[in-house]
């Protein structure tokens, strides 16, 4: 999954915003990521016969459905017996 650092903690001037610090640009600290779901974007060649550019989580949701394929990312232990079930929030 691509993250982007959105903070981090200097070891010399404590937390602040941003992949570096301000104030000493050379030192990098413990940095804060979130998922930024740059992860979807891109070409996929095993979802139909051609390979497919995807925009987003939903058009990724959208072609996979299309073609009966479901990614890893999009399933949840079923809530009730054994095996996977489709996780639809955050799409």
């Amino acid at each position: 999954m691509s993250k982007t650092v959105v903070a981090l903690i200097c070891p010399r001037h404590g937390y602040t915003l941003g992949d570096h610090c301000a104030k000493c640009e050379d030192v990098k600290g413990e940095g804060v990521r979130v998922n930024t779901n740059d992860w979807v974007r891109g070409w996929y060649e095993h979802i139909g016969p051609q390979p497919i550019y995807i925009r987003d989580k939903q058009h990724l949701f959208q072609e996979c459905e299309k073609h009966g394929n479901m990614p890893k990312a999009f399933l949840k232990p079923k809530s009730q017996g054994k095996g996977y079930e489709i996780k639809r929030r955050g799409l």
